[in-house]
């Protein structure tokens, strides 16, 4: 009995002991917080560099070239001086991109990791903070690793040796999909175009997988294309272990699958059963090789009983890839488009050695520094933390309020265009303007975040980070196909916040990224001619997208049958087609400037952006409307001049050019400030003189 009760005293003293031990061990290492290692190290070294923008209250009267009549270049004439500091070179030259909205985020960004650095000191970080905190710690870490580390990637490249058959190409091209590669094509779930409460599975055929392939398409039909295409192809084989022994041949085979899939076709949009595509393959193929009906268990979700394809010559493409192919062709494709996705995460001084072929073709920029790509990178993998983080950090509550004040008086000013328009029905004139009314103006925060808690994040591998952020989304995400016929849920934006602005025709919604609330293009103490030259005027753009060729063909519940009849749609028409002949006399003499026919949707929105944007402000404020200030300009000529200071972006960022070269909806901001004003008639203005 005596040993019973000491045996038993002797338990709970252990169990004592225990429980102290893991209290101690709770309050020293709470659940919610992991402490990366040497976090200070390498997030005060990058703190200690960066320089947030001043607050902006004002037109910046030191850019202006006065020289310049402004009715003949506004555009130059408020940013005559700043864009020759910084005429085209190479970064390191010129700290041109100081000023533009990536390297300002950038910076906001890092501000935020010296906040998390200190909660994770003091081992106070939530989980999303620990998430973010720790995807950003690993790409500094890997800046400087002087090897490859392919590690994270084996698998897939595993994976890819083991094919053996065209029915194995299927099958592991679709296992490639979900970590973001997407060989063939993207499928990813969105609205369905029918019936848009709903989400369906989308398909869309994928171009070269050669990096930023924008900076070499403009070359696309030369040697000088095909040489660095080819020798990129190359390296990226010879880095997964291809033997010299005939890689030339690999290389061109790989080379013309690539063209193959980039090749553009002039289909419909349409949506297929999956029985139906399978009949679409075999119009051209017999016996097809990609079987539709085993689609869905491959790629995860059984529930897929129909695929909406935007261009249904597509279809025959990607057959006719894999049909006339080998297997060891299509072998060597599949692995050049991994190595070419993830190589450039596998470290920063191997991917400056052996990925930065910008500079090779002549006049291409250097590639960016490489924390300003862990950023962007972590911008699309952690969307949604960085977002709440940046908002809570530099959107504050009275932003949005004025922001959406300002988004009302530009919607008034449209509905009042619209309500006046001559020519149309009255039926059609009161679907537009119910459109209008119910249009949803979202402002930097959405009504709810995508939950992350299925992503796992560590300090340890950045290339991991990636690949596990990628599966995340393709299951998880705001198109994840977890999704497929489910209810739309709205309160989370279809969209990445931080990536842009945008109007998206079946929500009928406008969604404004925070970074437009950011100086130097937003404060809530700036001038009003400034808040609506920038601010105004960018609501007023995504709002008229709602009217655009494209998106008059949208009622109010976002459905795609036109909301009004082909006599109404005529009388919008026919003066957009005015407009455009009017904005192409300041394009014809740019040597960067796009197609009208292509950019005839932003255009039109940025007339509709610039022109209510105007009228808002007059009629919101008189006062400062009429008004002479410091500057000694008046708040209408203010207006002007921040309308174009707004829209400034920098010669030494090529990107911002190339981009709309060959993505023709975006003209330069050049063509844009000009050729927006001429198309309203403001250009020779007595108010710019």
């Amino acid at each position: 009995m005596e040993l019973s009760a000491l045996l038993t005293k002797k338990i709970l003293a252990i169990i004592a002991i225990i429980l102290c031990l893991v209290a101690v061990f709770v309050i020293l290492y709470p659940a919610n917080s992991t402490r990366p290692t040497e976090s200070h190290q390498y997030i005060q070294n990058e703190i200690s560099q960066v320089e947030l923008v001043p607050e902006m209250r004002n037109i910046d009267t030191s850019t202006m070239d006065t020289t310049v009549q402004p009715g003949r270049d506004l555009y130059r004439f408020a940013n005559g001086k700043w864009l020759d500091a910084h005429q085209f070179s190479k970064p390191e030259e010129n700290d041109g991109e100081s000023m533009e909205s990536q390297v300002i985020f950038t910076n906001m960004t890092i501000r935020i990791m010296e906040k998390l650095e200190e909660k994770n000191a003091a081992g106070t970080l939530s989980e999303n903070e620990r998430k973010m905190y720790a995807f950003y710690l690993s790409g500094l870490k890997a800046e400087h690793w002087p090897a490859k580390n392919l590690s994270p990637i084996q698998f897939l490249l595993d994976d890819i040796c083991r094919i053996k058959t065209k029915e194995d190409v299927q099958e592991v091209s679709v296992e490639l999909t979900k970590y973001g590669i997407k060989p063939f094509f993207a499928f990813y779930a969105d609205s369905d175009r029918q019936v848009p409460y709903f989400y369906t599975g989308y398909l869309a055929l994928q171009g070269p997988g050669m990096p930023r392939e924008f900076f070499y398409e403009k070359n696309e039909n030369t040697r000088e294309f095909e040489s660095h295409y080819k020798s990129f192809i190359r390296f990226c084989l010879m880095e997964a272990g291809y033997p010299e022994d005939g890689l030339n041949e690999k290389v061109n085979a790989v080379y013309s699958i690539s063209k193959s899939l980039k090749e553009k076709t002039k289909g419909k949009a349409r949506k297929f059963t999956l029985s139906e595509l399978q009949e679409k393959q075999a119009q051209k193929y017999p016996e097809p090789v990609f079987d539709w009906e085993k689609f869905p268990e491959q790629i995860g979700n059984r529930e897929i009983t129909t695929i909406t394809v935007y261009d249904d010559q597509e279809i025959p493409v990607i057959e006719s890839v894999l049909a006339k192919s080998s297997v060891e062709d299509l072998k060597a494709y599949m692995t050049f488009r991994t190595m070419s996705y993830y190589s450039a995460y596998a470290g920063g001084d191997y991917s400056a050695e052996n990925f930065n072929h910008f500079s090779e073709i002549k006049g291409q920029i250097e590639r960016e520094p490489w924390k300003n790509s862990v950023i962007q990178a972590e911008k699309v993998a952690l969307a949604d933390i960085v977002a709440e983080e940046f908002n809570d950090e530099y959107v504050s509550d009275e932003a949005i309020a004025d922001a959406k004040y300002i988004g009302s008086r530009i919607r008034e000013v449209i509905i009042a265009k619209v309500t006046n328009k001559s020519g149309l029905s009255e039926d059609g004139r009161r679907e537009i303007i119910e459109k209008i009314q119910s249009m949803s103006i979202n402002i930097a925060r959405p009504e709810q975040y995508l939950d992350y808690s299925a992503l796992t994040v560590d300090d340890s591998s950045y290339m991991t980070n990636i690949l596990n952020s990628n599966y995340f989304h393709f299951y998880h995400g705001i198109m994840g196909i977890e999704k497929i016929g489910e209810f739309v849920d709205r309160q989370i934006w279809p969209v990445n916040s931080l990536s842009n602005s945008w109007h998206v025709y079946r929500a009928n919604a406008v969604y404004i990224s925070p970074l437009a609330l950011q100086s130097p293009k937003y404060s809530v103490n700036a001038d009003p001619a400034i808040k609506y030259a920038v601010l105004g005027r960018l609501i007023g753009h995504e709002i008229g997208h709602g009217l655009d060729y494209d998106g008059i063909y949208y009622n109010s519940d976002g459905l795609k049958p036109r909301c009004i009849t082909e006599s109404d749609y005529t009388v919008f028409k026919t003066d957009y087609e005015k407009f455009i002949r009017q904005y192409a006399i300041y394009e014809e003499n740019n040597p960067l400037s796009v197609s009208t026919a292509t950019a005839k949707d932003e255009i039109i929105s940025d007339v509709y952006g610039f022109e209510a944007a105007y009228e808002a402000y007059k009629t919101a404020e008189p006062v400062s409307f009429a008004s002479k200030d410091s500057t000694g300009y008046t708040g209408a000529q203010r207006f002007f001049i921040a309308y174009a200071q707004g829209m400034r972006e920098s010669p030494v960022n090529e990107y911002n050019y190339y981009i709309r070269v060959l993505n023709p909806k975006y003209p330069t901001s050049a063509c844009r400030v000009n050729g927006s004003l001429s198309s309203y008639g403001y250009m020779n203005f007595s108010s710019l003189s």
